[in-house]
């Protein structure tokens, strides 16, 4: 997953620089409407995989700033369109399961059934662990941008859609008391670890405003709701 993610920036950051060269060549004053390439910041406190998804439900999330980047082609113009890649990061779960407890009857060498009672005592049990891999989304956002194109400030609304990839892992380690593993060797119980891919699909929508201080400079604040609310912030270059 690490390799996929490396791979994903670097071609970002490719893409970046490529098209930063070609935009900074050209000396008009219309170049700084070619593209804006963004870092953004986003908080959210919910998510909700209502399109695909279902096994996310029981997982929360983690609090934080989620780290991102979109690039928005046409960004000065009245309908733009932006392209973003960002992550989301959820908390781990841990839940101990009691398979069992109190007391268990096994044989003895003359083949008589012997029951052994341990009062408060688990004898069995298991313990799951499962994880979430960092949510990878990955949005395609309509733009309609108000004021005038040169304007230094711009509010706009958008329409967001998307994917968003996962991985869940479920790891399980099981426990048996000596004395009931010692009496019963014909009790086990191993349970595999299991992964399950995730796809969810995103929609929704944005609002917010894109501040110009300076030619080559976009600073952006922003709400919305995907799959959840959430707030973003970014800061940028236009060229």
């Amino acid at each position: 997953m690490k390799s996929r993610f490396s791979l994903v920036v670097f071609t970002f950051l490719s893409v970046v620089l490529f098209t930063s060269d070609v935009a900074f060549a050209q000396t008009n004053d219309h170049a700084q409407n070619n593209a804006a390439v963004l870092v953004t910041g986003t908080f959210r406190s919910d998510f909700a995989p209502k399109f695909g998804g279902s096994d996310l439900q029981s997982f929360s999330l983690k609090t934080g700033i989620n780290p991102g980047g979109e690039i928005v082609f046409k960004p000065r113009s009245r309908v733009s369109f932006g392209a973003g890649f960002s992550t989301l990061k959820f908390e781990r779960q841990s839940v101990h399961h009691v398979v069992l407890r109190d007391a268990f009857q096994y044989l003895d060498a003359e083949g008589n059934l012997v029951l052994v009672e341990m009062p408060g005592v688990e004898l069995a049990s298991t313990d799951r662990t499962a994880r979430v891999s960092d949510m990878k989304k990955l949005t395609g956002t309509l733009y309609y941008n108000f004021g005038k194109d040169d304007s230094r400030v711009r509010p706009f609304l958008g329409f967001r859609g998307g994917v968003g990839l996962a991985k869940i892992v479920q790891n399980y380690q099981t426990y048996l008391h000596p004395e009931f593993a010692r009496l019963r060797p014909d009790f086990q119980f191993d349970l595999p670890s299991v992964t399950t891919d995730v796809k969810t699909f995103l929609l929704g929508g944005i609002g917010g405003v894109n501040f110009y201080p300076t030619k080559h400079l976009v600073i952006r604040t922003a709400a919305g709701y995907l799959n959840g609310g959430f707030a973003e912030a970014g800061i940028g270059f236009t060229f």
